[in-house]
């Protein structure tokens, strides 16, 4: 008798890959060489991790639609290959852009991980160093104070102004992640939690804050 035929109905285990992760940044440099760097420290297969910067600059809401898409293309692409899907998809965004809250709403109806510093990704740099104090609760302070740290760089060297200022650092943070999770838990406190979930577009009821911990906790689970 052939046995031909009966290979179509047997239901075959998906061919693992590891657990895969997308993080798409609304920054071209700093949050993408961060994470690469980490997920080296860390030893994570550059396979796992896909970093993506495609909508870089662009407003939340586009950023999370983004991931979204690509979260669902690959779903799609997993079940029909049988391998694996994304174990999770991240969309990492500073709280100077307008539309949190819908961008937010859309993220927790695509199963996308919305990360949100407040009010840039710089607070979460500091806290390698040390506790991102509270005067940085705007953009041009929080950066200042990230170069006066250490922790950020200038990406032309012929000029050393602090808007050019905007590469990581790696030596600075390299080895402190565990230190930088535990100065975040110091701001990020309850109070702040609960306006940074219900009303994200509130930025003032929460700043400093960073939900990279909760990313970056992902990753050391690899």
């Amino acid at each position: 008798m052939s046995t031909r035929g009966l290979s179509k109905g047997r239901r075959h285990s998906p061919k693992r890959r590891g657990k895969r992760v997308l993080i798409s940044c609304n920054a071209k440099v700093t949050e993408p060489r961060y994470f690469r760097a980490l997920c080296e420290e860390l030893g994570i297969s550059g396979a796992l991790i896909h970093i993506v910067t495609s909508d870089a600059g662009k407003d939340p809401l586009t950023l999370v639609r983004g991931v979204a898409k690509e979260l669902e293309r690959d779903r799609n692409e997993a079940k029909k290959e049988g391998f694996e899907p994304y174990h999770s998809a991240w969309a990492v965004t500073d709280a100077d852009r307008f539309g949190l809250s819908e961008a937010q709403a859309l993220a927790r109806r695509s199963g996308v991980e919305l990360v949100i510093s407040n009010p840039c990704f710089e607070v979460w740099l500091i806290d390698h160093r040390c506790v991102c104090p509270e005067n940085c609760a705007d953009a041009k302070p929080c950066q200042d104070y990230a170069a006066k740290v250490g922790v950020i760089e200038s990406t032309d060297h012929k000029r050393a102004s602090r808007s050019k200022m905007k590469d990581v650092s790696i030596p600075s943070i390299e080895g402190r992640v565990r230190e930088a999770l535990a100065n975040a838990d110091r701001h990020n406190t309850q109070q702040k939690k609960l306006v940074r979930d219900s009303d994200p577009d509130n930025k003032a009821a929460y700043s400093v804050w960073t939900d990279a911990p909760k990313l970056v906790r992902v990753l050391m689970e690899q």
